[in-house]
């Protein structure tokens, strides 16, 4: 963590992280105590989604959106403000 001294005394506390999709996916999915299966459908194996999370393979948009949509629907069941 890089710490920054601002005018005024004041600190600054920045911490630069760069996830790929998949990780982010996996991060996501964590933090809602999810697994992989909650984030299965029709097209999106737990398969496919290890693959993904391990970035052994990429997402298209349509895929992205249905994992969008799951996170989305299990923050609002856990009452977290979440926006994907």
């Amino acid at each position: 963590m890089k710490t920054g001294r601002l005018k005024a005394g004041l600190f600054c506390m920045c911490t630069l992280i760069f996830l790929t999709p998949g990780e982010r996916v996996k991060k996501i999915r964590k933090m809602l105590k999810m697994k992989q299966r909650g984030l299965q459908s029709e097209n999106i194996t737990r398969g496919f989604l290890s693959m993904i999370e391990s970035n052994r393979t990429t997402m298209s948009r349509e895929t992205a959106s249905i994992i969008a949509e799951k996170f989305n629907k299990r923050a609002r069941e856990l009452g977290i403000d979440l926006l994907i």
